[in-house]
């Protein structure tokens, strides 16, 4: 099998699984005041691995240019620019870009896109960023929307993802809505399978690294209600009983109206050099 048809193979099996892009814009819409309260210099930051990737290999450089595709609330975009980079962030999610640039950091820039239905070549954008990040986010959901990433960049890519996570509250509604539960390995793992082969067959040298982070949040319970509810809208068709068991499951979980989740995740950083092909 030549690599255009392993190319062609791997396209067929990453495909973008969102079913429902109001249910996603609006689930991200309503995290964007939760991730604005994020600082630059918090811990998870500190123990970013794209940060530790990008400052051991020196990636960004006073004067170079970044480009933080699925940007959120800008907290990386806002690292980035303390390390001397001018960075644009987007993100589909408008409340996100507006939280982003109401910080008003120098050397910073935002714009609401869509990365999957995004135009390079409009947007002024091929091979125009020295260091292309995509940290942790959906934007880059299908082949065609990985590949992207490269075609922005004239030097470095990363992109991180969540491979295996532990989250008992969501865990405990797919086990009662009769769904699998997706906690020990998920599709993502095979999302960095597929990005590293087709990175491999285009001539490019990837490598991976990983790490354990964890954390703690609380939810007020109609808060609770709405998030998980959207969060499992985006990929599958909720019936009125899907709704109504997740307010039930929801208000048995609540202590005091209050859901408490603790997440652990394992994460994997795929970094390469378009710049840097073995031919």
């Amino acid at each position: 099998m030549n690599e255009s048809l392993d190319t062609a193979l791997l396209k067929k099996l990453w495909r973008d699984k969102v079913k429902n892009e109001e249910a996603s814009e609006a689930f991200w819409d309503g995290q964007a005041e939760h991730f604005a309260s994020f600082t630059t210099r918090g811990r998870e930051l500190q123990d970013s691995l794209a940060l530790r990737m990008i400052d051991g290999r020196g990636m960004v450089f006073p004067g170079c240019k970044a480009l933080d595709v699925g940007c959120g609330a800008g907290r990386y975009a806002f690292a980035l620019s303390e390390r001397g980079a001018y960075v644009h962030g987007t993100d589909f999610s408008s409340k996100m870009i507006e939280a982003a640039r109401q910080k008003r950091c120098p050397g910073t820039g935002f714009s609401v896109d869509n990365w999957k239905t995004l135009d390079l070549d409009k947007k002024g954008w091929k091979g125009a960023f020295d260091l292309v990040l995509a940290n942790m986010t959906p934007a880059v959901s299908s082949a065609e929307s990985f590949l992207k990433l490269s075609e922005a960049s004239r030097r470095w890519c990363i992109m991180t993802k969540g491979i295996w996570h532990s989250d008992p509250v969501g865990e405990n509604l797919q086990e009662r809505l009769g769904r699998p539960v997706r906690g020990n390995r998920g599709a993502r793992d095979m999302t960095m399978a597929y990005a590293f082969q087709l990175l491999w067959l285009k001539g490019y040298l990837p490598r991976l690294e990983y790490s354990e982070t964890s954390w703690q949040n609380q939810l007020d319970l109609d808060d609770a209600v709405e998030n998980y509810t959207l969060r499992m809208s985006v990929s599958e068709d909720l019936s009125d009983a899907d709704k109504n068991k997740i307010v039930t499951v929801l208000k048995e979980m609540a202590v005091n109206g209050v859901i408490n989740e603790e997440v652990q995740i394992t994460s994997i950083a795929l970094m390469w050099r378009v710049d840097k092909q073995t031919g």
